[in-house]
């Protein structure tokens, strides 16, 4: 029994222990006697695993070729869709002229001239046709434009995709079409044309063909491009016919061909008969069609200055830069719009007596391409601002890079533009060589007649110039029989009215002139300036001090106020205030020797002897009338003899 007992507990010792896993590799691995199997399963399964995971790389290398695969198909796809999509609106945005091969006699294919052949000459054609019109307006303004895309179309055997291209445009787009044929009647050739549903037919001998081509060419122009034809016949020196056709589009096209062919009507009526009224009317009429037409604006405020109604053209010049600025701008060829907004900019800032800008604005448009003679011209309105700005030097340097400062060469030039250019005129009245502004100004006046416009203008551009010059040098009647024959709301011509009455000593008469040149023009400085240096020679300190301010709030960058300001000062003994006030106007203009003369002699009275020395050794260098010149030469000398 005791035996028994004691081998009970043995046999409980050698019991295996209870599982504490439900994994069977576990539980054999646990189990005696059991370790080189549970060794060589796991080898086993290492090599398995090593296989699965060998697998495993394979599939994900394969998935992603399959997926790289199946993008690249799909963006193929996309672009091919792309491709067609655009091949499609391509078509359907299509917009050319499109000249099939003609039908040509059998002799002409047996000496080389085929249908291909003779439409490709028709194509030259109307390429140069396209060169050689002159016109601010922009491709995208035509209603109808096919400009630089015109082709001839010769048939071929066979799908391309050229032909398709070509299938779907007819179908899908809106391209101008032209087809014909030339034939024989009798000894004679026919061309006949046909644009659309219209056609022409031009006859003549075998020697004529060149010019029924360019007879035909003309036609295609004609009925596709109106407005361009017009110009181009205009440019090519049929005016009267151009004027025909621009009234014709005035009253039968779209908005904007109306617009475009009033501004252009009353441009071309102006250059052949010399009305400007009837010029600055239609391009009201145009800008009643169309507001925002700038070109219209822009040649209002060119007009009217040139008829001297300088209001006008101060806003017009305003609101035009305005849109050349804004989106209309986009509406207008990008080289005309350049040179149109800087001659916007150049007038704008000659009425705010900005003269140094102004010149920079005109002089600003070389090494572009030309538009209706602004490069040709600019030059010599660059000068003409250096001049009234009294940078005598400045001026002359700009005339020689012109190459020429003779006033009849010069007027050449702007009556083949149709306008005035006196630049020579504003310098010899600069340096007060009264003598020469008559002589140059008979001579641009004689010129001026050649041209019905310039013409005109020369009333109101050259003749108040000439008239202040005969009385500048005592020759009061024929001053008054040349200032009589202005036009009285010519506001430069209404100034120099008071300024012969101021000469000849007649205030009231002056101050009435003065009064009604603001009236005028009240949005401008110089009646104000004028009137205020007059008033001065009349003791009238007051009143110049008072109308120095009125002109140098219009025109805070123009130097003659604040001298007219400083020279009222010294007069009324108001010395620092003056010298503040010379100081300002020599920044900007710091070549005007006469402001230096004047300031030295303030200077000298505050007892700054040293600085007004200085200032008449500035003025030495500079450009000076006689009557300056001598007073420098007596400043010097009393200077020298005080030190």
């Amino acid at each position: 029994m005791a035996d028994r007992e004691e081998q009970r507990p043995k046999r409980r010792r050698e019991r295996a222990p209870v599982p504490r896993t439900h994994d069977p590799i576990e539980i054999a691995m646990a189990l005696p006697g059991t370790a080189g199997v549970a060794d060589a399963l796991l080898r086993r399964q290492a090599v398995l695993v090593d296989e699965q995971i060998g697998l495993a790389r394979h599939q994900r290398l394969h998935n992603r070729f399959k997926t790289a695969r199946e993008v690249s198909l799909a963006l193929l796809v996309l672009l091919l869709l792309v491709g067609a999509a655009l091949f499609v609106q391509s078509a359907r945005n299509s917009r050319g002229l499109v000249i099939s091969a003609l039908s040509v006699p059998p002799d002409f294919e047996q000496r080389g001239l085929s249908g291909g052949a003779v439409a490709s000459q028709l194509l030259d054609r109307l390429n140069a046709m396209q060169e050689k019109t002159d016109s601010a307006r922009a491709s995208s303004t035509y209603e109808n434009n096919w400009e630089g895309d015109v082709d001839v179309e010769i048939p071929q055997t066979g799908v391309s995709a050229g032909e398709l291209h070509r299938w779907l445009r007819r179908r899908l787009g809106a391209e101008t079409r032209i087809n014909g044929e030339i034939f024989r009647i009798g000894d004679k050739l026919s061309l006949a044309i046909r644009t659309g549903a219209s056609g022409t037919t031009f006859s003549g001998t075998e020697s004529e063909l060149n010019l029924m081509l360019q007879q035909a060419a003309e036609a295609i122009y004609r009925d596709t491009q109106p407005y361009r034809h017009a110009m181009y016949i205009s440019d090519t020196g049929r005016k009267a016919e151009a004027i025909i056709a621009l009234q014709r589009l005035a009253k039968t096209g779209s908005d904007v061909d109306r617009a475009w062919a009033l501004l252009a009507w009353g441009i071309q009526h102006a250059y052949l008969t010399g009305d400007a009224d009837f010029l600055i009317a239609r391009q009201h009429d145009a800008i009643n069609v169309k507001p925002d037409l700038a070109i219209a604006h822009d040649n209002i405020g060119q007009y009217s200055d040139m008829l001297g109604r300088s209001e006008a053209g101060y806003l017009f010049n305003r609101s035009a830069l305005r849109l050349y600025e804004g989106p209309a701008g986009r509406e207008l060829d990008p080289n005309a719009k350049t040179i149109s907004a800087a001659s916007s900019r150049g007038g704008i800032a000659a009425s705010e007596g900005d003269f140094r800008a102004a010149a920079d604005h005109f002089a600003g448009t070389t090494g572009i391409r030309e538009y209706s003679g602004g490069i040709e011209t600019a030059p010599f309105r660059a000068a003409e601002m250096l001049a009234l700005g009294h940078d005598v030097e400045g001026a002359r340097r700009m005339l020689s890079r012109a190459g020429t400062a003779d006033a009849g060469e010069i007027q050449t030039v702007a009556s083949r533009n149709n306008i005035v250019l006196v630049p020579t005129l504003a310098l010899a009245t600069e340096r007060g060589d009264w003598a020469r502004v008559v002589a140059e100004g008979e001579a641009a006046n004689r010129i001026a007649r050649r041209s019905p416009l310039s013409n005109t203008y020369r009333r109101t551009s050259i003749w108040p110039m000439v008239a202040h010059a005969r009385a500048r040098l005592g020759d009061f009647s024929r001053a008054a029989a040349i200032i009589g024959a202005t036009p009285l709301d010519c506001v430069p011509c209404v100034r120099v009215r008071a300024q012969i009455a101021a000469l000849q000593g007649n205030r009231p008469e002056a101050e009435r002139w003065f009064a009604r040149a603001v009236q005028l023009a009240p949005s401008l400085p110089f009646a104000y300036a004028q009137h205020g240096n007059a008033a001065l020679t009349w003791g009238d300190t007051n009143t110049a001090l008072r109308l120095a301010e009125e002109a140098q709030r219009r025109a805070p960058q123009w130097a003659d106020p604040l001298k007219l300001e400083a020279d009222a000062l010294t007069r009324a003994g108001q010395l620092e205030e003056a010298d503040r006030s010379y100081r300002e106007a020599a920044k900007r203009s710091p070549r005007w020797g006469s402001l230096q003369l004047d300031w030295a002699t303030a200077l000298w009275r505050l007892g700054r002897r040293e600085a007004a020395v200085a200032k008449l050794r500035s003025a030495v260098s500079m450009d000076l009338n006689s009557a300056d010149r001598l007073r420098l030469a007596r400043m010097l000398e009393g200077a020298g003899r005080l030190r």
